[in-house]
């Protein structure tokens, strides 16, 4: 949005964007909202790796 050369376009990814937004999400906030959903990612990714690893580990038992 910020880097379109006319108003038209940046009107047009303005509306667009207020319908991604969720409840209590806006462009005041959005900032906040994008380092939360990037730490939340981040914490589930770390527990994914945890269990990829768990698997490595059950299955060299196994065999």
């Amino acid at each position: 949005m910020e880097k379109s050369n006319n108003e038209k376009k940046k009107s047009y990814y303005k509306e667009g964007m207020k319908l991604l937004f969720d409840e209590g999400e806006n462009f005041d906030n959005i900032l906040q909202v994008y380092a939360e959903y990037k730490d939340a990612y981040a914490t589930r990714k770390n527990i994914i790796d945890k269990l990829h690893e768990e698997i490595k580990i059950i299955k060299k038992l196994r065999v």
